[in-house]
């Protein structure tokens, strides 16, 4: 099988490139792009695509660098293909902001390449990566510690915005690719740098990799057989934890919110993944968290004498633990405290009802007889009733106070809510956010959705009675939407 055909394979395999499509190719000059753009262009006119070549010029090798960008815009020309080729200046920006040279060359490389696709309006970004390439990143991977995403290597196809980066020659030995420019008698440039031990990745293709060949002849078909079975396994188990946060983990723009019990239940190996997914999701500008970040977030979560913590992760994330309930949020979002209020229950005349509407909900009061009021025994959890004429007057709905206490029916004395809402697990975040109900003398009379006091309870003898209902609405930062 030629080289074009065995490029041609490997798109069409994956349908990596679909006719019609505007490309544009990366070309360095090397013999690895050079052959990609010359296969590309001879691929075209079969499969209707617009192709465009792109150059960066580092600028860090003088003459040698504007003679592979001039070898570049000659190629392109013979194709009859445009050519775009940015100067990029990258000793001088250096010189100004410091920083890795690798990294920096990278980040600036990739930005023109993609606003050149996105002038173009093409949907492709064609990369010459090749299999040594592949083999390299594997390498350096695994020695800097990596789990199986990292030992997938680098992927034949990733989405930048509206553009989608493009492998095809992941499958070809660089060997290969020089035959294929020798065979047509194609010009490449053989960069100065590639033979600089300063560079990591050099350091690994001439020294680490010679190394281990000679325990292993057959050392790059096993990396890229390990590459291939851990990007397939990568997939499967992405897809089960994204299968078991459907439907589990609710998130809003910085906030996510799932039960612990559900997590605790998660085999370790989708903990770790559903940690990074809800990362990947709610922070993507900060970046992959690290595997020791994901473990103290993962141990933090399954402590069993923790059941309430507030946690630090990164970068102003934060986790915060409340018995069950676990959320991950941004730092600055559990600053917002609920507002405290006190508002006054209007009169009420027998038979009428009002709605007060309060900060996290509405709250709805009844003077209604006796006989047609609801039984005592079959209230729900957000409603009470009370004796109209046992009850001190006037009523006030407002916050929870530190220190409030209230006499609970069927029990002997007062209890502190504080010690309540532990014994019921309310979270911290929730108290502040439940309405009570106090009598004209300050006494507490109901904790809306919680307990209701030994004050006023209704009897054979009662005639009239006070009915409330608690409806809480949801607010805008609790409003979230369910992943999946």
């Amino acid at each position: 099988m030629s080289f074009e055909e065995t490029v041609e394979r490997a798109i069409l395999s994956s349908g990596l490139l679909l006719p019609g499509e505007t490309i544009v190719a990366a070309v360095s000059g090397g013999p690895d792009s050079t052959a990609l753009l010359h296969a590309l262009a001879r691929l075209a006119p079969r499969f209707d695509w617009r192709l465009v070549a792109a150059h960066a010029d580092h600028g860090f090798r003088g003459e040698e660098s504007a003679h592979e960008a001039e070898s570049v815009r000659a190629q392109a020309a013979s194709l009859g293909l445009p050519c775009e080729i940015a100067r990029l200046d990258l000793p001088e920006r250096l010189a100004r902001t410091g920083g890795n040279a690798q990294a920096a060359a990278r980040e600036a490389r990739y930005a023109f390449l993609l606003e050149t696709a996105n002038r173009y309006a093409a949907s492709k970004l064609a990369l010459g990566h090749h299999a040594d390439d592949q083999i390299e990143t594997v390498l350096m991977r695994f020695v800097r510690g990596t789990g199986i995403s990292g030992l997938s290597g680098m992927p034949a196809r990733r989405t930048v915005g509206t553009v989608e980066l493009v492998r095809p020659l992941l499958g070809v030995a660089k060997r290969e690719l020089i035959g294929y420019c020798e065979e047509k008698g194609l010009p490449y440039a053989v960069d100065s740098s590639n033979e600089q031990r300063k560079y990591e990745r050099n350091r690994y293709r001439l020294d680490v990799r010679p190394f281990l060949e000679q325990l292993n002849p057959r050392l790059g078909e096993a990396i890229l057989r390990l590459a291939d079975m851990a990007r397939e396994e990568d997939a499967f188990m992405e897809a089960a934890a994204e299968r078991e946060m459907a439907g589990n983990v609710a998130c809003a723009n910085g906030f996510a919110a799932f039960d612990r019990g559900w997590f605790a239940a998660l085999p370790f190996a989708l903990q770790r993944r559903v940690i990074k997914l809800i990362w990947n999701y709610l922070f993507t500008e900060h970046g992959e968290l690290e595997f020791a970040h994901i473990e103290t977030v993962r141990n933090a979560l399954l402590q069993s004498d923790s059941p309430n913590l507030r946690l630090s992760i990164r970068d102003g994330a934060e986790l915060v633990r409340e018995y069950e309930s676990v959320r991950i949020v941004r730092a600055q979002r559990q600053a917002e405290e609920p507002p405290a209020y006190r508002i006054e229950v209007p009169p009420l005349k027998p038979g009428e009802s009002r709605t007060i509407e309060l900060p996290d909900g509405l709250l709805r009061a009844a003077l209604v007889q006796a006989s047609d009021g609801p039984s005592p025994g079959k209230l729900k959890a957000n409603e009470a009733v009370f004796d109209w004429e046992s009850l001190r007057l006037p009523l006030t709905v407002r916050t929870w106070r530190r220190g409030d206490r209230m006499k609970l029916y069927g029990m002997q004395g007062s209890k502190k809510l504080q010690d309540l809402f532990t014994d019921h697990k309310i979270p911290a975040s929730l108290r502040r956010k439940l309405p009570l109900l106090t009598d004209g003398a300050g006494e507490i009379l109901w904790i809306a959705e919680l307990r209701r006091s030994a004050h006023a309870v209704v009897s054979r003898g009662t005639s009239w009675v006070l009915y409330m209902e608690y409806s809480r609405k949801e607010s805008r930062s609790d409003a979230v939407h369910t992943m999946g």
